[in-house]
């Protein structure tokens, strides 16, 4: 649909764009930070957490840019920087990540999609009640979820996930320095409850409800006949700014050219809604208030 040209122009990672938007980022956490320190107000805690929850997952999409080795057109470098500055904080292990994502890619929507089995979930079975996604979020919200989910994995789990567990995608050099410095720097400075309350606290709660969202948003409630099996949306700037940072909302465009930055993939749907065959097959939602009309009764 798009020249080749076109393309791999596109796919070229810039250096520069991938550092500037990832300083933003902790620039953002960071003042969130401070103003806590500042203040000490429950409030403005409280505040810290929605925020620093939204700022995880911009975090994220540029971890996701990091799988597709796209932060930098050295992979070393590249996966230098996914791991330490946006995985580890995420507590993800960045080439396990990328196996998965990868496999998903390549199986989409089938048995072998790894994210197939959210399907068999009762959360994400749809149509569902407005009371119900509302009591989803507040469940996701509160850490109950997160805590539910991950006991569950653990009452599930079996030798051959304690291999994956200490497998080289797992376990890092990178992973095996940041986390002891991680520990003795909370340590020193006696930052534990600091860490607990604006990090892992966001983590487990607004983090884990974006997750689901934007899960929901991609694959979900989606026509089986569809060729291109997700959506895009079409968001203004605070859908931008606190749900789908740094175009996650352009899942069409990322699955047809999973090789393109996330900061070109807006490029790549102005392309391609130049062609009257994609505008008839995509679903595109002008927003995130419709898109949810197709998950709720």
């Amino acid at each position: 649909m798009i020249d080749a040209r076109e393309i791999a122009e596109l796919q070229k990672p810039t250096l520069i764009k991938s550092l500037v938007i990832v300083w933003f980022e902790w620039t953002l956490i960071f003042l969130a930070f401070l103003l806590v320190f500042q203040f000490q107000h429950p409030t403005v805690y409280l505040m810290a957490v929605l925020f620093i929850g939204t700022r995880q997952l911009a975090l994220y999409t540029q971890m996701h840019d990091a799988s597709h080795f796209k932060l930098t057109a050295s992979r070393v470098v590249n996966d230098l920087l996914g791991q330490v500055l946006l995985a580890l904080p995420l507590f993800y292990s960045l080439h396990r990540f990328r196996t998965i994502h990868f496999a998903h890619h390549r199986h989409l929507k089938s048995e072998k999609d790894p994210e197939h089995g959210h399907s068999s979930y009762p959360e994400f079975q749809f149509p569902m009640t407005k009371k119900t996604f509302v009591l989803i979020l507040l469940m996701d919200l509160s850490g109950f979820n997160y805590l539910r989910y991950k006991f569950l994995k653990l009452r599930a789990f079996t030798t051959s996930d304690l291999q994956k567990v200490f497998s080289k995608d797992s376990i890092s050099i990178a992973a095996l320095g940041f986390y002891p410095v991680l520990v003795l720097f909370l340590s020193y400075l006696n930052l534990w409850g600091y860490f607990l309350i604006l990090w892992v606290a966001p983590y487990v709660t607004v983090y884990q409800a974006l997750l689901r969202f934007r899960l929901y948003m991609e694959h979900f409630c989606i026509p089986q006949d569809n060729e291109y099996q997700t959506r895009t949306v079409i968001t203004n700037v605070l859908e931008r700014f606190f749900i789908s940072p740094y175009n996650l909302s352009y899942h069409i465009e990322h699955h047809l050219y999973p090789g393109v930055p996330s900061y070109s993939l807006k490029k790549v749907s102005m392309k391609l809604m130049g062609s009257e065959s994609f505008r008839r097959k995509a679903i595109i939602n002008n927003g995130y208030a419709c898109a949810l009309r197709n998950f709720l009764i």
